[in-house]
């Protein structure tokens, strides 16, 4: 957790994904202070032709993102701004092709590797590589 999914008309190529992973890692990191372990990045492709918007065919490129509940709307704001501009420098699509979604989940319900992983700000510390305190 978090688990950002980018759906594309047509495959990126494996330097397209591996920027991609790492900015987006880079982008949640710098914006949200999470630990790098608990950031998932996955790829879904398409094909030319399955995407819709008001009932018309329009290509595209979708990144929905499920992150921690808890974080103010500034946080929000600029997670959502850097992501889609993550987006739009390693794929080359423009600004108006990319559509951006943030999904909150609250913590209690993510369970990852057998652990919880925390309120943000307070991650289990099995995550951040800090010792459990006293």
């Amino acid at each position: 957790m978090p688990r950002y999914e980018l759906t594309t008309d047509d495959e990126l190529t494996r330097s397209q994904k591996d920027q991609l992973a790492h900015e987006i890692t880079d982008v949640h990191v710098a914006v949200t202070g999470a630990p790098r372990s608990i950031v998932h990045v996955i790829f879904w492709t398409t094909g030319s032709g399955n995407a819709y918007v008001g009932g018309q065919q329009r290509p595209g490129t979708y990144l929905q993102g499920s992150v921690r509940a808890g974080r103010d709307a500034d946080t929000i704001s600029t997670l959502l701004h850097d992501l889609a501009a993550a987006v739009e420098r390693a794929t080359g699509a423009a600004a108006d092709e990319v559509t951006v979604a943030l999904r909150e989940t609250p913590t209690h319900l993510v369970l990852e590797g057998g652990r919880t992983v925390g309120e943000p700000g307070a991650e289990n510390p099995a995550f951040t590589g800090r010792a459990s305190g006293p």
